[in-house]
């Protein structure tokens, strides 16, 4: 009586998400304020300020240095040589002080980015692992996928800032999933259409999770774009083709293998020839063709390379994101 009275629930949100469809620009908007709100406190950008202020105050006093010269010689109170000595030392005693300045500053605001860039990688490793424990049956998965995507994007050789971004979407790519009904989350077979429908809806429902945060914005692309498909059948927008951000394109490629690769209740894993075979009949359709031709060539030489530990592969991923952290911060020790 208990599960038929939940079904009831169910069928019945399914049919009011069917009706009036969950508006999801409010949040996209808020993503957007997020990352605007980030990128002006950004501690690099800082940094850069600083670094030019210092160098913009060096120019300003030699082009002083040079109209005092002129000046004094113009009117002959004092000769050049005197001039330029008085000019040096006032410039050396000047910038010396703000060096001294900015090297404190610099030394706190890179301190502050190496913490940041720390607490970032716990906090997704955390989001992953609530995803986990409330779905058991994909334990390991985003870390996998995770690791895998790494790999991917270090191969096709995509900008870090894109590799970051892909990254955190393989972390957080399922979190709507929390707020996804037990009976349909844990269900050992395959959905009903109004099953399925409620299940579409972690994608909104992780957008609305990530999109409040500054810290987890840059997981959006591939949380909203990981289930469109190449030739506009996917959900929740219907994208199509480059419409769909290029982060999603290639996390959708991982996505989908890992679960072919995977046992689950409800089928037994494929081997690594059999799932890119599926796959490729997929070519241009769900996924971007381009980007599945390079996978097919690199996944057997990938997927050796993926641990079935838990613990090793935070490891990896840990390490890896650390790197490409400190590639876009250099100054990152």
């Amino acid at each position: 009586m208990k599960y038929l009275t939940e079904l009831i629930k169910i069928n019945f949100v399914a049919f009011k998400k069917t009706v009036r469809p969950t508006p999801v620009s409010k949040w996209l908007n808020k993503a957007k304020r997020a990352q605007k709100i980030t990128n002006e406190s950004d501690f690099s950008i800082k940094l850069a300020a600083w670094t030019t202020a210092l160098s913009v105050m060096t120019i300003v006093l030699a082009m002083i240095g040079i109209s005092l010269v002129n000046y004094f010689n113009l009117i002959g109170r004092i000769n050049n040589l005197d001039a330029l000595s008085f000019i040096a030392i006032s410039s050396g005693i000047i910038s010396s002080w703000f060096y001294l300045i900015l090297k404190k500053r610099n030394k706190d605001l890179l301190q502050i980015t190496y913490a940041n860039a720390i607490n970032t990688i716990e906090v997704f490793s955390l989001l992953s692992k609530l995803v986990e424990l409330r779905d058991p049956e994909t334990n390991g998965h985003n870390l996998r996928v995770t690791l895998l995507t790494i790999m991917f994007c270090e191969e096709l050789k995509v900008p870090p800032a894109i590799l970051i971004r892909t990254a955190k979407g393989a972390v957080l790519h399922d979190i709507g999933k929390i707020v996804t009904p037990d009976c349909i989350v844990g269900k050992p077979g395959p959905l009903t259409n109004n099953e399925r429908i409620i299940m579409q809806q972690h994608v909104k429902n992780g957008i609305r999770l990530i999109a409040e945060s500054s810290v987890t914005y840059e997981a959006l692309r591939v949380v909203y774009g990981h289930h469109e498909k190449y030739d506009g059948s996917g959900y929740p927008f219907g994208l199509k083709g480059r419409d769909i951000p290029l982060e999603a394109r290639i996390f959708a490629i991982i996505d989908v293998f890992d679960a072919l690769v995977s046992k689950r209740v409800y089928k037994s894993a494929l081997s690594c020839e059999e799932a890119v075979d599926t796959m490729r009949k997929e070519s241009g359709l769900h996924f971007d063709p381009e980007l599945l031709a390079q996978f097919i060539n690199l996944a057997p030489q990938i997927i050796e390379n993926v641990s079935h530990s838990n613990e090793e592969l935070k490891i990896r991923i840990n390490e890896n994101l650390l790197k490409y952290f400190k590639h876009l911060n250099p100054s990152i020790n």
